[in-house]
């Protein structure tokens, strides 16, 4: 069960922080140790570590057919002497939900779903227990935050929950069901609202169509294909020597979070934000987005899919100076370029990455904290890195 003190994944206020080649994926990804010189990288990483006092930070810096910094400095855990290493993996928080969004588009591409798919459709005996205003709600519409389903993002909501069983896929089957018998928060379609419980629900109906959960779907049809260790739930509870999250409470200063502790996301929670893994495994992630983007077939779906994903269904609010959201990416103009970013926390890590297509350009950055200098740690080091590498502006392919 998740405990009072959670502060979950990526509120609708942590997105709005976002704005401020190849035809084949590469068969291995190279040693960080092996790149190129990336001496200033390790500087920005090194003053933002000792600005900010994070225990740890890393970053990834791609192209489409290339890896150009993997790097990472600090410690794994605070109070502790190992050396956070480039290949260390780091929880994503929220920029799973990209993750999410790109297994369902594979399953819309083969057939099994589509984005006009409703949950009356996929899941026996809910036609007529749904709620009406649920009832012609897609599942684009619960990738894009339009749904009308409470955010769930704070603790009131966890609260009201009933008790669900253990299995993964029978647990989001059961709140899938519950959350649709409720009252919409406002009228299905009529405007953004921030919703982890929208990718719970999708990754539910995609279960239940495939027969197969999400965990495992996850892992065969895009982490096998990328060649990506991915893992969920804290790294350091699936490895003990791998970073551990920090956090602080109440005004407490920033002290190392138990992985094997009672704060944990459970299975509700891991389509919408608990996956974790290594920089170099998500450039790969990232390349293949940026790849789509760019024009260029991938190996696991279109370009065009790709680019529908990254087409934005509405804007964030009802000013028009904020950026829209597509399908798991916040769409928006940063830098002098058209941009897809993202970021993720759920108060012990954080990450931040953005892609650039007209720059050949994806950067990433995450942390082993989750306190306000972290955030602003990650956003600093992003636009810095950006800003180095994005220099030559080139228009990419239109086809």
């Amino acid at each position: 069960m998740v405990p009072p003190f959670v502060r979950f994944i990526l509120t609708a206020s942590l997105v709005l922080l976002i704005v401020g080649g190849c035809a084949q994926e590469p068969s291995t990804v190279p040693d960080p140790e092996e790149l190129p010189s990336t001496s200033v990288v390790d500087s920005l990483l090194n003053d933002a570590r000792e600005t900010y006092d994070i225990p740890a930070v890393a970053a990834i810096v791609v192209r489409s057919d290339s890896i150009l910094a993997a790097r990472a400095t600090g410690v794994r855990r605070r109070g502790a002497p190992d050396p956070v290493s480039a290949r260390d993996a780091f929880h994503l928080g929220s920029n799973t939900k990209a993750m999410t969004a790109t297994l369902i588009a594979l399953l819309v591409e083969d057939g099994t779903l589509s984005w006009d798919t409703t949950p009356a459709e996929v899941f026996p005996g809910l036609a007529d227990s749904i709620h009406p205003a649920f009832r012609g709600v897609t599942l684009e519409q619960f990738l894009a935050h339009r749904s009308g389903l409470q955010p769930f993002t704070n603790t009131r909501e966890y609260g009201e929950l009933p008790p669900f069983v253990d299995d993964p896929k029978e647990r989001r089957a059961a709140f899938a069901t519950y959350v649709l018998q409720r009252d919409p928060s406002y009228e299905p379609g009529s405007r953004f609202l921030y919703s982890n419980a929208g990718y719970a629900v999708a990754a539910a109906m995609a279960e239940q169509v495939s027969g197969t959960s999400w965990e495992q779907m996850m892992r065969e049809r895009l982490f096998k294909p990328l060649n990506i260790s991915g893992g969920f739930g804290w790294p350091a509870a699936v490895d003990s020597t791998q970073p551990w999250g920090h956090r602080t409470r109440g005004g407490d200063s920033l002290r190392a979070h138990d992985p094997n502790g009672r704060f944990r996301l459970g299975p509700l929670w891991g389509p919408p934000g608990d996956v974790h893994m290594s920089m170099p495994d998500y450039g790969r992630f990232l390349q293949l987005h940026l790849r789509g983007l760019r024009g260029n077939k991938t190996t696991l779906f279109a370009a065009s899919t790709v680019r529908d994903m990254h087409t934005s269904r509405g804007a964030m609010s009802d000013s028009t100076d904020i950026p829209g959201y597509g399908l798991g990416w916040v769409v928006h103009d940063y830098l002098g370029a058209r941009s897809s970013s993202h970021a993720g926390s759920v108060g012990t890590f954080k990450a931040r990455a953005t892609i650039q297509a007209s720059r050949d350009l994806a950067v990433a950055v995450v942390t082993n904290a989750g306190h306000e200098d972290a955030d602003e740690a990650t956003i600093e080091l992003r636009k810095a890195l950006l800003e180095q590498y994005g220099e030559k502006t080139e228009e990419h392919a239109t086809k």
